[in-house]
């Protein structure tokens, strides 16, 4: 687990979102563009993370296989995966808690096995 020294919450353990939706969380605004829930792997363990379509978007075409519905997206690629992770900026896991509750989100990867599920 990483660390992070948050101006609100002091010393706090990270989670990671896309550069987008962490930029939302910092400034407290709610989403103006439909997140979706990521799944990757690296080193054989999943890792679950927020980011916008945009985000998703812009891996280079040509991009090995993932799946991607209109609700989730699963990184099944290790070194895609990895490229992705050195994008995702730390969040303040306090901060990445108050943000989901006011705005009606549920941690990642509980999103994302129900959108897999549906």
């Amino acid at each position: 687990m990483a660390v992070i020294i948050c101006e609100r919450h002091g010393r706090q353990y990270c989670v990671f979102a896309a550069p987008r939706v962490a930029e939302l969380i910092g400034a407290s605004v709610p989403p103006d563009t439909k997140l979706l829930p990521v799944r990757l792997e690296l080193m054989g363990e999943p890792g679950f993370f927020w980011c916008d379509e945009e985000f998703i978007r812009s891996f280079p075409a040509g991009t090995p296989p993932t799946d991607w519905s209109l609700e989730s997206v699963h990184v099944r690629d290790e070194d895609l995966a990895f490229d992705i992770y050195l994008k995702l900026p730390p969040i303040c896991i306090k901060c990445f808690e108050e943000y989901l509750g006011q705005n009606g989100l549920r941690r990642a990867d509980i999103a994302f096995a129900d959108a897999v599920k549906e």
